[in-house]
C-alpha cells in the first residue's frame, strides 16, 4: 500500500473537525451559544411562573378548605338546637320550668372566673395614683438624663 505525500489524512483533518473547518465551528458555536443566551431568560420565567402557579393552587386549596369550614360552622351557628346548648353550656341559660343547679367543688374555679385584683385599703384612687407618680423608678434606663441649665451671658458690660 501505498501512503499519500504530504503526511497523509491526518494532515488533512488536523484543521478539520467532523468535516468542518475551523472557520464553521466558530460559526456554528456563536450561533449555539446565541441560541442557548436567548432561551435562557424565557426558560427562566416558565420555571418561575410554574412556581408561582403551583404556590397559588396550594393557596387556592387551603382558602377553599377554610371556606368550607367557615360554612360547616355558619350551618351550625344556624341550627337553633346548637344555639341552645351554646347558650346552656357557656352562658348558664335554663329553658321556663328547669331549676338551675350550680355545683362548686373545693378547689375547682368556674370556667369563666375572671381574676381580679384586690381593692387595696387606701380606698382613694387619686391617693395612689399620687403616690406612684411620686415613688423614684425601680429601673435606671427609665430616668431620663436632663442636661445642666444653659447658663446666662451677662450682657450688662457689653454695648453700653
Amino acid at each position: 500500500m501505498r501512503r499519500p505525500a504530504g503526511g497523509g489524512i491526518r494532515s488533512r483533518l488536523q484543521g478539520r473537525f467532523a468535516g468542518l473547518s475551523t472557520a464553521k465551528l466558530v460559526v456554528l458555536a456563536a450561533v449555539v451559544i446565541g441560541l442557548a443566551l436567548t432561551l435562557a431568560v424565557p426558560i427562566r420565567t416558565y420555571l418561575s411562573q410554574r412556581s408561582e402557579f403551583i404556590t397559588a393552587l396550594s393557596e387556592s386549596e387551603q382558602l377553599r378548605q377554610e371556606v368550607a369550614d367557615l360554612q360547616a360552622e355558619q350551618d351550625r351557628i344556624h341550627d337553633e338546637s346548637y344555639v341552645r346548648a351554646e347558650a346552656r353550656e357557656r352562658l348558664g341559660y335554663v329553658t321556663p320550668g328547669e331549676t338551675p343547679y350550680q355545683v362548686q367543688l373545693p378547689g375547682a374555679r368556674p370556667k369563666n372566673d375572671v381574676e381580679v385584683p384586690e381593692p387595696t385599703a387606701s380606698g382613694n384612687w387619686y391617693g395612689e395614683l399620687w403616690t406612684q407618680l411620686n415613688e423614684t423608678p425601680e429601673d435606671e434606663q427609665t430616668v431620663r438624663n436632663i442636661p445642666d441649665p444653659i447658663p446666662l451671658i451677662d450682657t450688662s458690660g457689653v454695648g453700653g
